[in-house]
């Protein structure tokens, strides 16, 4: 893997860590900003006659499965995150044989 592509990935990670949280902070206190993004996950015959407490419910719980969904996610990014860190970390560590010089005994 690259260098390029380490700072590419981490970058990206802590990004999507930190969008995903926030975003899943907010369905989490059921912003009504979010409310357009609950109401696609819904059927559309899931709200028909029904009470105004059971369509709160629904929407209750469907804020509740968004806001799980984006944590995972957020997890999944600082999983990566810590994965492309230690591979670039592992990668910085002189590793013995390096110069080749070392091998010359083999080749002769």
């Amino acid at each position: 893997m690259g260098r390029t592509c380490q700072i590419y990935l981490l970058l990206s990670s802590i990004w999507g860590f930190i969008f995903l949280g926030i975003l899943g902070i907010g369905f989490y206190y059921r912003v009504v900003t979010l409310v357009g993004d609950v109401y696609q996950k819904v059927r559309p015959g899931d709200l028909h006659n029904r009470t105004h407490k059971e369509i709160i419910a629904i929407i209750d719980e469907k804020y509740g499965e968004c806001a799980v969904q984006c944590f995972r996610a957020a997890v999944a990014f600082l999983v990566t995150f810590i994965i492309v860190l230690a591979k670039s970390l592992w990668r910085s560590v002189p590793m013995p044989f390096t110069n080749g010089s070392d091998y010359h005994h083999l080749t002769t």
